[in-house]
């Protein structure tokens, strides 16, 4: 348990509720706002005797915490006669005189102590909820193999692209992205060094792609760029920019292998024709195996219709 006060009654309070002063009391100054900020206290214990300009300062920079909200805030004041046992500061749950009786005081703070056990408690539980659904979201849209967004992932992404589309006109790329001779090369090298060169595509893929821009892994070889706010020529020269760095490319786990080559079917769609998921994916596809058909290591792309 940490306290932020004066120094006015501190062996007072340090004996009453047993906790050693070096251990577990900080005075706060505007010079150690940043640690108190980043490391907020369990209780914060104000005497109102020395709340002036500066410590007025402090107390509505550390309410602008957002963690701030698991600590207890208690107004110490001189005696009963104090006007903020009857207009408490807005910040302070309670407001305690400093004359009351050893025992008294000592009860009040040990249910305000409870109370903060408890606030430690809660936010424990929540940064735990917190965490696991961030883990659970990796789980559900992210490829465990490359980092990338998964199906479920592009599912998700590509809704949301779709619905900004019809609501802005914006034009998007969608590219569908196949390793020529794949299973050749898992054959030849083993699946360890085709996972590598999976993860290394992945790799190409983000350093060539925008922070906006949509990077999947479908599964096995088959990879996915959403491309939005993207004219048909800019995507077609994205599309080509990383099938020469692929073909390029000399991955490590294969150094004897030569040329790595992939086909891209890239489509381009606004908001005409009301396109879905359900319909440019099969589009996309479809540019994808005429670049097989057509010789490989090419690009192949269209207008949606």
């Amino acid at each position: 348990m940490t306290f932020y006060l004066g120094e006015d009654d501190i062996s007072r309070l340090s004996s009453l509720l047993s906790v050693p002063i070096t251990e577990n009391y900080q005075t706060v100054t505007l010079d150690t706002l940043n640690e108190v900020s980043s490391n907020p206290p369990h209780m914060l214990l104000v005497h109102m005797e020395s709340v002036e300009n500066e410590a007025e300062k402090i107390i509505g920079k550390l309410m602008e915490v957002p963690t701030m909200g698991f600590s207890s805030v208690v107004a110490l004041v001189k005696d009963d006669t104090s006007p903020y046992l009857l207009n408490s500061p807005p910040w302070a749950q309670t407001v305690l005189p400093l004359n009351l009786v050893d025992q008294a005081f000592k009860r009040h703070m040990k249910n305000l102590l409870d109370l903060a056990h408890a606030r430690m408690d809660l936010e424990t539980i929540y940064l735990a909820h917190r965490v696991s659904r961030e883990q659970l979201h990796a789980v559900q849209y992210t490829d465990p193999l490359t980092g990338l967004l998964n199906r479920r992932g592009f599912e998700d992404a590509g809704a949301r692209e779709l619905s900004r589309t019809i609501r802005t006109g914006q034009i998007v790329g969608l590219v569908i992205i196949d390793i020529d001779k794949f299973k050749n090369i898992n054959d030849t090298y083993g699946h360890p060094a085709g996972d590598d060169m999976l993860r290394q595509l992945a790799q190409i893929l983000r350093e060539q792609t925008r922070t906006l821009d949509h990077v999947f892994r479908f599964g096995g070889e088959e990879f996915g760029i959403l491309l939005p706010h993207t004219p048909m020529d800019m995507m077609v020269h994205v599309c080509e920019r990383i099938r020469h760095i692929v073909e390029e490319e000399h991955f490590m786990a294969m150094p004897k292998a030569g040329a790595v080559t992939i086909c891209l079917g890239a489509l381009s769609f606004d908001s005409q024709n009301r396109p879905t998921l359900e319909t440019v994916y099969p589009a996309a596809d479809t540019l994808l195996y005429r670049a097989k058909e057509e010789g490989r290591n090419r690009v192949i792309s269209a207008v949606f219709e």
